[in-house]
């Protein structure tokens, strides 16, 4: 019984030190400072993109 107990410490430790990499991650799905965009073509470009993810979801033929 108490080999179970170290052997679940055990896993429980080396879950939790191997499961916090790569905490700081760059923001994708958002604007901020860095991909804001700056120029009238550049705001243009992501909302094509984002009318093009739109017609796509709601295109049904009638």
């Amino acid at each position: 019984m108490k080999s179970k107990a170290i052997l679940l410490a055990l896993s429980a430790l080396a879950t939790t030190t191997y499961s916090c990499k790569k905490l700081d991650v760059p923001v994708e799905s958002q604007f901020v400072a860095s991909n804001f965009p700056k120029t009238i073509s550049d705001y243009n470009a992501s909302v094509g993109a984002m009318y093009a993810n739109l017609s796509s979801q709601y295109a049904v033929p009638y």
